[in-house]
């Protein structure tokens, strides 16, 4: 004779969350794309908690419920600590260097008050005009 394991409540969340805290946990670790693990960790967090709540409704065991909800939770944290670190790393520019690069120009001079402005020497102009 089979016996039955009884179904308790939030079983199927309680799989689910487990399943995409696992994948969040190791795409966090990827470093270019471990940003993208915060999508199925929200994911994961929500129906663990769901299945939290449903597992506490039905005095069911909490255990697998509470360990997916702390591995999303940390897979989470290492995808976010990722995206500060490569935002961080990332180099700035300003506005005006992408509409003006600095390198293009030779006739590039500064001010007094270390701004610079493009200031077209009429030598310079006449022989760009030129070349056209």
């Amino acid at each position: 004779m089979k016996t039955r394991i009884p179904l308790h409540r939030g079983n199927i969340l309680t799989v689910a969350g487990l399943a995409l805290a696992i994948l969040t946990l190791l795409i966090s670790f990827v470093p270019c794309i471990g940003t993208l693990a915060v999508i199925p960790g929200v994911l994961a967090i929500i129906f663990s908690a769901f299945a939290v709540k449903e597992a506490a409704k039905g005095n069911a065991p909490k255990t697998l419920t509470t360990a997916s909800l702390a591995i999303s939770i940390i897979g989470v944290v290492i995808a976010i600590i990722w995206a500060v670190f490569i935002i961080s790393v990332t180099p700035r520019q300003k506005p005006r260097d992408l509409f003006y690069p600095q390198k293009k120009y030779k006739n590039i001079e500064e001010n007094d008050d270390s701004r610079k402005s493009i200031r077209i020497r009429p030598s310079s102009f006449v022989k760009n005009m030129n070349n056209y």
